[in-house]
């Protein structure tokens, strides 16, 4: 949907068949066209494909594109490279109850260039991500190591061929969860999401910075 400056709607579109269809982020591209990332659901069960839609300015389907494999595939979060080229960002399952951190990257036209997983020891999820002045994939999200019971903060970096080149985990003995990130102005990455390892049982917001 768009909404104007006042908060007025106006125009809402939908994209999906059958089954369920879900979209978790949005970025325009230099002519102004809307590309959508976000997952949709097969026919089978727990199956779920990475959903990349590109519409016009006004919202009407330019195309509407799956990537996947015989399993779970989700596209969390979508960048556009200085290429033009377009990352999105999330995790896959092949392991049945395991995800592995993923990167897409696609064309213009949504033509699949590369996909790649990153063994972890346990569960890890990119929730988001820039690509810095290096042209350096840096992503959050959180982590959990060998099926314990709580989530840790979850940081990774690739070179500009997204092979990777570290990923570290911070937290306590609860919950701890990335969401969001962006480069501080002295080349470093901040990242932010919420945190159960505190005295408020309740959880906590939490703002981390990392020196690159």
């Amino acid at each position: 949907m768009k909404i104007s400056g006042d908060g007025q709607l106006l125009w809402k579109k939908t994209f999906g068949g059958e089954k369920s269809d879900r979209g978790f982020n949005v970025l325009e591209m230099p002519n102004h066209d809307l590309m959508l990332s976000g997952i949709t659901e097969n026919n089978k069960h727990h199956d779920t494909d990475a959903l990349l839609i590109r519409t016009t300015s006004t919202g009407d389907l330019i195309w509407k594109k799956t990537y996947g494999h015989t399993g779970v595939d989700v596209a969390h979060f979508l960048l556009l490279r200085h290429n033009q080229n377009l990352v999105m960002a999330g995790y896959a399952e092949y392991t049945p109850g395991l995800h592995e951190p993923m990167l897409v990257e696609v064309d213009r036209n949504g033509n699949l260039l590369k996909k790649v997983t990153y063994k972890v020891d346990g569960d890890a999820r990119i929730m988001a991500g820039y690509f810095s002045k290096k042209n350096e994939f840096i992503g959050i999200g959180y982590a959990m190591k060998n099926r314990r019971k709580d989530w840790d903060f979850y940081f990774i970096r690739t070179d500009k061929e997204l092979k990777l080149k570290e990923s570290v985990t911070y937290g306590g003995d609860k919950d701890d969860q990335g969401y969001s990130n962006c480069q501080d102005p002295e080349g470093g990455s901040l990242g932010t999401g919420h945190s159960y390892s505190t005295t408020n049982s309740k959880g906590d917001a939490v703002l981390y910075r990392w020196k690159n």
